[in-house]
């Protein structure tokens, strides 16, 4: 937290620790609140500093986990009252983005009880973001753009592919950048947003309606959302991620 508040630059935090969710609701607290008391005190400081000298303060708040596929009942009430509350808290001092940043890589991994996990934290206020990782089975002709066409229709907004590091260890499961390329310009390329798309979209996800009704609507003019418009929420690149 010292380093955040005494860095003149860095607005974003991103949770992750392997994975944010599986520490338990006490310590998530715990550490939110810490976030929160740090961009506070951040803030304030801000205001005796002269202008040229200010600080960045904190602007976005992301949770890594993959916990809404492979574990969904963990989103449980108190889980949710926790990111309500600081959101809430952390809105009224200038935050404007919180995150669930998560890893769906199969349309089949989108149960009943993952889609119950994902409308308790959209309820909550924080927006849910699909980091594809791109494996062998998520490699199929397309797998990803049935995937990208569920989780849009239940509220989550498709972020990047992450390629698979070419490691040993990773053999049996990675896939080759080329292939990676070959599926973003034959298929991701149908979600591509015009720039005007995007500055709707962006303008529509920054209001307070409903998420999921607010995609839904939007893909009467698109198949999917396969790219989040530069400078809405995260920046993402025109690549897959190596």
């Amino acid at each position: 937290m010292t380093y955040f508040e005494e860095d003149a630059q860095l607005r974003d935090i991103l949770i992750t620790g392997g994975d944010a969710l599986m520490s338990q609701n006490k310590t998530l607290y715990h550490i939110l609140d810490a976030v929160y008391r740090m961009a506070l005190r951040k803030k304030k400081a801000n205001q005796q500093r002269p202008e040229g000298e200010k600080l960045a303060e904190l602007q976005r708040v992301r949770l890594g986990s993959r916990l809404l596929a492979y574990l969904p009942m963990r989103i449980n009430d108190e889980l949710v009252e926790i990111l309500r509350d600081f959101k809430q808290k952390a809105s009224a001092i200038g935050v404007q983005q919180f995150i669930i940043q998560t890893h769906f890589q199969s349309p089949l991994e989108v149960t009943p009880e993952a889609r119950k996990a994902i409308e308790k934290i959209l309820s909550a206020g924080w927006l849910i973001t699909n980091q594809l990782v791109y494996t062998v089975a998520a490699s199929r002709r397309g797998h990803t753009t049935r995937l990208r066409q569920v989780l849009n229709h239940i509220g989550v907004v498709t972020y990047y592919t992450f390629s698979v590091k070419g490691f040993q260890e990773n053999y049996a499961v990675f896939t080759p950048n080329s292939r990676s390329i070959q599926e973003q310009e034959e298929e991701k390329v149908f979600g591509k947003l015009t720039t005007e798309q995007a500055t709707e979209l962006n303008k529509l996800l920054h209001s307070r309606e409903d998420v999921a009704h607010t995609i839904r609507r939007f893909l009467k003019k698109i198949i999917f959302l396969s790219w989040l418009p530069t400078g809405m929420y995260l920046t993402c690149p025109p690549l897959a991620k190596a």
